[in-house]
């Protein structure tokens, strides 16, 4: 026979109500716990195998201090703990069937202690400002200060006050308020000297601590001391010497500088004072504002203001007195800065100098020198031509005043330059001194002498010697000048002329008018009859050695005078006489002619000198006279018969003997 075991497992039903095993759960929690941070477990118990149970605390809300995990029954911390608001916190934990309709079964009841922490700092209460004043001072109470720490039982409020600051002349004590634990006093003494003016302010800082170990909280407390003022305290300036400039020139109220003198009383007005001038003595021309100490420059007319060139530096003592008498002085050190308030000046307001024509480009000519009063960059002068016509051909050296040809000169074309030469100043704005540069050029001798004709024409008469030629068609009074010219000035410009062979004339210079003229002269007697006209070839020599570069001819007219004889055109003449005629019968006329010119020849006289008759048989002459037989017109040479008694059987033949004169001989 066989047989065989069967299990049988029971199959469970959740026929059980979950339960709580404690009907009370308690728990310590710090207060400075964190957020989530797990206080204990409060987890229900079911027999049944099968759990369909959860737990919730009662009336929980979001703004619960704690929350529960619905499975575990975990408690946690959900928002920050203060054992000085609540130090105990007591829960209600409820479980249930997760069956619908979910019914609680069972609760249970969870106390939390909050356990103190020193999370509190102690604090002090309102402190006031204290007023004191400067001076000596022993055990004596300045101030008692509240201090309170909320913590409660800790450290059965231990406290301990300690000075940051003016340990040295402060000190304090405490005491515990025996109605209240967490109050304590600080009370703080002062042993020792106090000065306002060292130190006006005195900031005594208190530390309190609540703890004697490293997690001790602490409370700051600052108390503000001030000392009231007593003046018996100098003032004192800034400065033992103050530096300032000036500009030369500066009007009145003209800032210079300004002092600052410091009382250490506080609350003092000082009042500031020109002291003494001390450089120079009492010549200052600045005044001190007795307020403010500004220093500034003072014109009333008695004392000139600030003149660089006058003086340069001044030196000043200011005090500065406070309401108590007591003062201090300082010295204020004024050096005057030159402004360019002087223009550059010439030594002479003009200046002449000279150079040869014939000069090279870089001559130099002379030097031009100016001066300024002022100093550094204002009296640094440079120099420029500023005008002048055709003042290209020089140049001035900026930095010395020296003029240089700069261009070939020619004193034909140019004699003289005018220039306007300029001294200007580096100043700003610079300044321009003028003076005026007159170049003269001096000649060359570069030029010939140049006859103003080609060709001279004269005359002169016949039979002079040492005559001058004279201008023709005119009176002899009117000399023949030869002319020439010459650029060049001075002696090279003084001519002398030369007759080029010639042993009738000679020529001689004379200088008329400014002008060297040549004037011609015979050297011996001319004969128009004999040679009527002279060509002549001339030259001239300046003073340099230079000659003419044309020779010129004189044409040279011999004028004539009536110094010949006149002569009759015929040896003989004859004439037929009719006898027993009538008075006044014309014969015949006579002519004669000379050698001199034609218009001398119209001065020829005629004149009957002698009659002979012949005598028809013996042809004897006899003498007879003449007015009674002939006549003879003295100009036109015509012959008439002066009577009408002429018998051939008497006389048969008349010789009459004529002659003839010029008028002027």
């Amino acid at each position: 026979m066989n047989t065989i075991d069967i299990r049988i497992n029971v199959l469970d039903v959740d026929d059980n109500d979950p339960t709580f095993p404690q009907p009370l759960y308690t728990a310590t929690i710090s207060e400075t716990a964190p957020i989530n941070f797990f206080v204990l477990s409060v987890l229900a118990e079911d027999p049944d195998s099968v759990t369909n149970f959860a737990h919730q605390l009662q009336g929980n809300t979001t703004n619960a201090f704690f929350y529960i995990n619905a499975t575990t029954g975990d408690i946690f911390l959900q928002r920050p703990l203060n054992h000085e608001n609540a130090h105990t916190h007591y829960l209600i934990v409820e479980t249930f069937n997760l069956d619908s309709p979910a019914v609680i079964t069972d609760s249970t009841n969870v106390t939390i202690y909050v356990s103190d922490e020193n999370d509190l700092a102690p604090f002090f209460l309102a402190i006031s400002n204290e007023n004191l004043d400067e001076g000596s001072y022993l055990d004596e109470l300045i101030v008692t200060l509240t201090l309170v720490d909320l913590d409660v039982n800790h450290m059965a409020h231990y406290v301990e006050f300690t000075l940051l600051t003016e340990s040295e002349r402060f000190y304090i004590t405490q005491d515990i308020d025996p109605a209240n634990s967490s109050i304590s006093f600080a009370n703080l003494f002062l042993t020792g000297d106090v000065d306002f003016e060292s130190q006006p302010l005195i900031a005594v800082t208190i530390r309190a601590l609540d703890d004697n170990t490293t997690s001790a909280q602490s409370a700051i407390a600052t108390v503000f001391i001030y000392l009231n003022n007593l003046d018996d305290e100098p003032p004192v300036f800034d400065q033992e010497l103050y530096e300032a400039t000036v500009n030369e020139g500066s009007l009145a109220a003209t800032i210079v500088t300004a002092v600052h003198a410091d009382d250490p009383d506080v609350g003092v007005i000082l009042n500031y004072g020109l002291f003494q001038r001390i450089f120079p003595i009492n010549a200052a021309p600045f005044e001190i504002n007795s307020q403010s100490g500004v220093i500034q420059v003072f014109d009333d007319g008695s004392v000139p203001i600030p003149d660089f060139e006058a003086i340069k530096y001044y030196t000043l003592e200011i005090i500065a007195v406070d309401g108590g008498g007591n003062n201090d002085t300082t010295i204020v050190n004024i050096t005057v800065l030159d402004v360019n308030d002087n223009t550059p000046e010439f030594e002479n307001t003009s200046y002449v100098g000279s150079v040869s024509e014939g000069a090279l480009v870089g001559t130099s000519i002379l030097t031009l020198q100016a001066t300024d009063l002022d100093e550094t960059s204002n009296a640094d002068i440079f120099y420029i031509i500023v005008s002048g016509i055709d003042n290209e051909h020089f140049k001035i050296i900026a930095a010395t005043g020296e003029v240089f040809v700069e261009m070939e000169l020619d004193r034909e074309t140019r004699p003289e330059y005018n220039l306007v030469i300029g001294a200007v100043d580096q100043g700003y704005p610079p300044n321009t001194g003028l003076t005026y540069l007159t170049i003269t050029i001096e000649d060359v001798n570069d030029n010939k002498p140049n006859f103003t004709r080609s060709t001279f024409n004269g005359q002169v008469f016949e039979n002079e010697a040492n005559y001058s030629v004279f201008i023709p068609f005119s009176s002899t009074s009117n000399l023949l000048y030869i002319t020439a010219t010459d650029d060049d000035i001075d002696v090279n410009a003084q001519i002398e002329y030369e007759i080029i062979s010639s042993s009738e004339f000679r020529i001689r210079t004379e200088l008329i008018n400014g002008a060297y003229v040549g004037i011609i002269e015979t050297l011996v007697e001319l004969d128009r009859e004999v040679q009527d006209r002279y060509v002549l070839t001339l030259r001239a020599i300046d003073g340099g050695g230079l000659t003419s570069a044309t020779l010129p001819q004189v044409v040279i007219d011999v004028l004539d005078r009536d110094d010949s004889i006149p002569e009759f055109d015929e040896i003989e003449y004859f004439v037929d006489l009719t006898e027993n005629g009538f008075s006044e019968e014309y014969l015949i006329t006579v002519s004669a002619t000379e050698l001199d010119s034609a218009a001398n020849n119209t001065n020829i006289k005629f004149r009957i000198s002698s009659v002979f008759k012949v005598e028809v048989n013996t042809f004897t002459n006899i003498d007879a006279t003449p007015e009674n037989l002939f006549r003879i017109n003295d100009t036109t040479g015509e012959v008439f018969t002066n009577s009408d008694q002429f018998d051939r059987e008497q006389f048969v033949e008349y010789v009459v003997t004529l002659e003839t004169t010029s008028r002027d001989n």
